[in-house]
């Protein structure tokens, strides 16, 4: 299996998990809502959302105090 192909197949198995993941929360969510009286009760529905890029923070930690690495 080349190298692409493994990617491919772990990117299918993870949105496949995840898909699978969010139907059970939906379903949970569904059956909460039951419980409830039905003036308490809210609409389902998509919601949009932003994650925001990480960065290092390289002044965190300084790197004047580790030692250099060995060069093979």
């Amino acid at each position: 299996m080349k190298y692409t192909e493994f990617l491919k197949d772990k990117e299918d198995r993870i949105l496949e998990a995840w898909v699978k993941s969010d139907a059970k929360r939906v379903k949970e969510y569904k059956e909460m809502q039951e419980s409830l009286p039905p003036e308490s009760r809210k609409r389902l529905h998509k919601e949009t959302f932003h994650v925001e890029p990480t960065y290092l923070n390289l002044s965190a930690c300084l790197s004047k105090e580790y030692p250099e690495a060995e060069q093979p």
